[in-house]
């Protein structure tokens, strides 16, 4: 994906509200927002999806049962990848939709609209986060909740 001008990152947040982060490339580094992502996942991210084959089906037709089962209702994660151009004219090169991640298994893929599910190879989990929280956790940088914290949160942190 060598064209990759910009990404959504949709997560769900299940009891809480979701999150969707968006990353562009600009002169060569990708910045994220609305938080900020650790130096080097961004592009990770991109790389890793430029190289993402499946490893085996995990449904050639799955019904609506077997997609809640596989973790697609709501999707862990929604990934777009869009080319160069600007808002709605910018093509998209890559729409996947990401389930449950079992550890014999690897993690559940598809693509929308098409009744087949793949797996793909867990580690790929390593960077793509499935969750809002482990997106704060494991991809976020920090930056932005330290500085939306302002003076006063650093002021009571000492008391």
């Amino acid at each position: 994906m060598a064209d990759v001008a910009r990404f959504e990152v949709h997560l769900d947040g299940g009891s809480e509200e979701g999150l969707v982060v968006t990353g562009e490339l600009v002169d060569g580094d990708w910045q994220t927002s609305p938080e900020s992502m650790r130096g080097g996942l961004a592009s990770r991210l991109v790389s890793e999806l430029s190289t993402l084959q499946a490893t085996d089906f995990a449904a050639e037709s799955a019904g609506e049962e077997e997609l809640a089962g596989l973790g697609f209702a709501p999707p862990r994660a929604r990934v777009l990848v869009f080319g160069q151009g600007e808002g709605a004219v910018a093509p998209v090169l890559a729409e996947l939709l990401f389930g449950v991640l079992r550890s014999l298994r690897g993690l559940a893929d598809r693509i929308p609209e098409r009744a087949t599910v793949f797996w793909v190879d867990g580690a790929l989990a390593e960077h793509v986060p499935l969750s809002v929280a482990e997106f704060r956790e494991r991809f976020a940088s920090g930056e932005d909740e330290a500085a939306s914290a302002g003076p006063e949160a650093e002021a009571g942190a000492d008391d």
